[in-house]
């Protein structure tokens, strides 16, 4: 019987241990919303699944919700996959480094002018690419989360006048 006891003891003593050992990393995945954009009409949101104490990957999108954020009845959208390598003392938070891929889709209006009249033409754009990023993400209490981040990259498809493509987040957020 006091084996047993003994036992179960070493076995509950080690379960507790283990627990407050991992309890930093138990909580892998970070959600992200931009209540600034949200108010204009755009919904950016984000996931990221924490890999490791120092790194993560994810991925971000925009997309438009009011029509009158553009001039036109324009809708498009980004999707942003990513990958962050942070630099902080807590479990991915601080300052990051990262790099991005972006799927871009939107409605192009083109200009026509000819003898006979001039009229509107409009194109779905979707365009594919590649950039870094770079910002901070900080922990707060009870598992809130913020994130001030950018990012810069080129497009290598879609409209010429449309090489340069960006990234970023200004948001809280929760880990769970």
């Amino acid at each position: 019987m006091k084996k047993t006891i003994l036992f179960l003891a070493i076995c509950a003593s080690s379960l507790i241990f283990a627990q407050t050992e991992n309890s930093s990393i138990d909580r892998k995945n970070d959600i992200m919303v931009n209540p600034i954009f949200l108010v204009l009409g755009i919904g950016n949101l984000s996931y990221e699944r924490i890999i490791n104490e120092n790194s993560g990957i994810g991925v971000n999108t925009l997309f438009i919700i009011d029509d009158y954020v553009v001039d036109s009845d324009s809708s498009g959208f980004q999707l942003a996959p990513y990958y962050h390598y942070y630099f902080g003392k807590k479990t991915a938070s601080g300052f990051f480094i990262g790099a991005f891929a972006s799927i871009s889709s939107s409605d192009v209006e083109t200009y026509h002018y000819s003898n006979t009249g001039s009229y509107y033409t409009t194109d779905r754009d979707t365009a594919f690419g590649l950039g870094f990023k770079f910002g901070g993400k900080w922990s707060l209490k009870n598992n809130l989360l913020f994130e001030v981040s950018t990012g810069i990259g080129r497009n290598f498809s879609g409209n010429e006048d449309n090489r340069i493509v960006g990234t970023g987040m200004l948001g809280i957020g929760y880990r769970f």
